[in-house]
């Protein structure tokens, strides 16, 4: 493809029908991210939080299995 000056400007000339074009070789980009100190500190407490949530759950399905055990024994189950 030619490319022809226009004000200063290179501009690329179309293909002409019937033309190939060459294909460009596609490359597969490796992206890489690095946290920034913040988002790691960021990261680290909400870690915390859900597993806190995690614990406290489990606690209140404990006291609550304990305070019913009373009532399934009386149902049988």
């Amino acid at each position: 493809m030619l490319l022809t000056d226009v004000l200063g400007t290179l501009v690329e000339d179309r293909p002409v029908a019937g033309e190939s074009v060459p294909q460009k070789e596609r490359t597969r980009r490796v992206i890489t991210e690095v946290p920034s100190r913040a988002n790691r500190r960021v990261n680290q407490v909400t870690m915390g939080a859900r597993i806190s949530v995690l614990v406290l759950l489990t606690l209140v399905d404990a006291f609550r299995l304990i305070q019913s055990s009373d009532a399934l024994g009386e149902t049988g189950v």
